[in-house]
């Protein structure tokens, strides 16, 4: 009869070592994983604050362009190019000065929730033209 030989190998690692390290790894990365997403959330505030801008100039520049009965408050409404981005456009009237209904201050807001970034721009609006 044939002896079967049962050889004892004792490299490698034991399902228990591979589990110890498996939570020590656990316990090390999960500090570094949320310092990550810390500082990528503060760099991307900037970049959000700077599209915000643009926006909102382009939107100022539109509202601008518009006749002085065509300027009314808007929104708030989403970009379609750019869905984490709304507007909105204020009109307020200016109290205190010599014939008010005139002057129109129009205030566009633009704002990324997802962030916490609002940007506002003000101008005013007339129906006069300045003669030089």
């Amino acid at each position: 009869m044939s002896r079967i030989r049962i050889r004892n190998n004792s490299s490698g690692f034991t399902i228990v070592e591979l589990v110890a390290v498996i939570v020590v790894l656990g316990i090390c990365l999960a500090p570094i994983g949320a310092m990550f997403y810390t500082l990528m959330s503060k760099y991307a505030k900037p970049e959000a604050v700077q599209v915000a801008t643009a926006l909102a100039e382009g939107e100022m520049e539109r509202v601008t362009g518009l006749a002085f009965v065509e300027v009314a408050n808007e929104g708030p409404t989403v970009f379609t190019d750019f869905p984490n981005y709304t507007y909105q456009v204020i009109i307020s009237v200016l109290s205190g000065q010599p014939d008010t209904s005139e002057y129109k201050q129009v205030e566009v807001r633009v704002m990324n929730t997802s962030l916490d970034v609002t940007v506002s721009l003000f101008t005013i609006a007339t129906v006069k033209q300045i003669v030089s």
